[in-house]
């Protein structure tokens, strides 16, 4: 993963909070080896924690996944966007269907896929961290009723992930169902390498092995250097900017399979970072907005935006110049003289020159841009990159004075929701 500065808004700035990112890193760093998971950074260990991929495959054994061809994920905001954003960003043969919101459209679609689909072919995960969440008990009650008609009890196909003790554990005990812990210390947003994201992966085939390398290899690096480290130059970019205004973060990812990596991305920043109080209980609202763009296509709704609107926004180009695919315009195009300079070109080759013509613009506009070139885009490289974020958030978090690791705000909603519903 190679992090490249395209243009910076007042150098000297970005010089003094890189030492500040550097310093907040090696203070997160013993974390990685924190096997008791009683510190919040916790989930930096995750990776390295052989037991959880181990108690995954045991659980997933009785339930035959190389039989499986349909896997449903039932969850909401960290119980659901890590896996996502790796299933999609890989790919598998299998399929994955997820109900991550309230949506009786989406799930009655998904009750009339599943019915014609053998039931040993099917594989159910309900997670919650709370075990209570109303959104993932709503939409899990509502699917098993919905497929009782033709597959019977489908509680035998569920398997759940949740604290130890929760309700949704409990309830789990009390029904034969099979479970799975999510270490307490460990929050939703960075549960990714936790049974979390490993269950479902591990469900749909991908190469979770691979996945976990990549995220060692981002940490021990940090370990090793944390200087020069993606995640301390990208801390300290964003930091250094949010100084003078630039409030939007924007994830400008070039290929559009990394889509939900970004999504993945907007919760880890916006739960962690957007903040009504500091460390120390003052009212500071602070917080960065983040956004996700998909290259070439929000050149050509976002890019006048970017380029002549307001200087808020600092950007963060992710590509890669290896291909797993490749096509070719004809030499000779049935439709002739539209554009004479693609012809015969490879669609990777346009892609680079869109890719170089954003970098160049940013910085002829004078727009705060760094390069993230990945490697190419497999399980490894996803590893990497996801745990490289999480480690610059909790850098993040520092710098700010803020908790990374709560989400008080978030209750608002979710006492008005209950009041509602006459709870």
């Amino acid at each position: 993963m190679k992090l490249t500065p395209v243009f910076i808004d007042q150098r000297a700035a970005l010089e003094k909070y890189l030492k500040s990112a550097e310093e907040s890193l090696n203070s997160i760093i013993p974390a990685i080896t924190d096997s008791t998971y009683t510190s919040n950074e916790g989930s930096l260990h995750l990776p390295f924690d052989e037991s959880i991929l181990q108690e995954v495959e045991l659980c997933l054994a009785p339930f035959y996944p190389q039989e499986v061809t349909d896997v449903v994920l039932i969850g909401i905001g960290g119980s659901n966007l890590g896996a996502v954003a790796v299933y999609e960003a890989v790919g598998s043969n299998k399929r994955l269907h997820t109900l991550d919101t309230v949506s009786a459209k989406k799930l009655h679609k998904t009750i009339e896929v599943l019915k014609k689909i053998p039931a040993k072919q099917i594989l159910i995960f309900a997670i919650s961290k709370s075990g209570t969440t109303t959104e993932t008990v709503a939409n899990l009650e509502t699917l098993l009723a919905g497929l009782a008609e033709t597959h019977g009890d489908m509680r035998s196909r569920l398997i759940t992930i949740t604290d130890k003790d929760s309700a949704l554990w409990k309830a789990s005990e009390d029904s034969n169902i099979a479970h799975l812990e999510i270490p307490k210390m460990v929050g939703g947003r960075y549960s990714v390498f936790s049974s979390v994201g490993l269950a479902p992966l591990v469900a749909l085939d991908i190469d979770v092995t691979s996945l976990l390398s990549g995220a060692k290899s981002a940490l021990f690096s940090a370990a090793k250097d944390s200087s020069l480290h993606p995640a301390t130059v990208s801390a300290g970019f964003t930091f250094a900017h949010l100084q003078i205004s630039y409030t939007t973060h924007n994830s400008f990812f070039f290929h559009p399979e990394l889509e939900s990596v970004g999504k993945w991305y907007r919760q880890l920043t916006g739960e962690s970072l957007g903040k009504e109080l500091n460390l120390k209980g003052e009212v500071v609202h602070s917080g960065i907005v983040p956004i996700v763009s998909i290259g070439s296509t929000d050149l050509h709704s976002m890019a006048q935006l970017y380029f002549g609107g307001p200087k808020e926004i600092m950007h963060q180009v992710v590509s890669t110049k290896t291909h797993k695919f490749s096509a070719t315009v004809p030499t000779k195009p049935l439709l002739s003289n539209l554009n004479k300079m693609i012809e015969d070109q490879d669609l990777n080759t346009i892609l680079e020159a869109i890719v170089q013509g954003t970098l160049t613009a940013c910085h002829k506009t004078e727009r705060p841009c760094l390069h993230i070139e990945l490697a190419e885009i497999n399980e490894y490289t996803i590893g990497e990159y996801l745990a490289t974020r999480m480690l610059e958030t909790m850098m993040l978090a520092r710098l700010m004075n803020v908790n990374a690791f709560d989400q008080p705000n978030v209750e608002a909603y979710k006492t008005e929701t209950k009041r509602l519903l006459g709870v």
